[in-house]
């Protein structure tokens, strides 16, 4: 399952950047959920916060386009390594 939902969360992030669509990568973050990264000061929670966040992800760029390198399945953990490239707005 943990391999799947990989491939789900890789091809969602890419429909993401490529049509500015977030519904396919809302769909995988459950409702008590937290989602953050180092570039944002905010903690967004549940699925609202994983709609804003990716929103506001996607709408920091222009063009922008992720390549996943790792992918690490184990004992029901998964951890993805990736480089995102873009262009910002202005």
């Amino acid at each position: 399952m943990s391999k799947q939902l990989a491939e789900q969360f890789i091809q969602a992030l890419q429909d993401l950047e490529a049509s500015r669509n977030t519904q396919s990568i809302i769909t995988l973050f459950a409702d008590e959920c937290e989602v953050s990264n180092v570039v944002s000061p905010r903690n967004y929670a549940g699925k609202v916060g994983a709609q804003d966040f990716w929103q506001n992800y996607r709408d920091t760029f222009d063009q922008v386009e992720s390549r996943f390198r790792n992918t690490i399945v184990m004992d029901g953990k998964v951890a993805l390594e990736w480089t995102t490239e873009g262009t910002v707005k202005d």
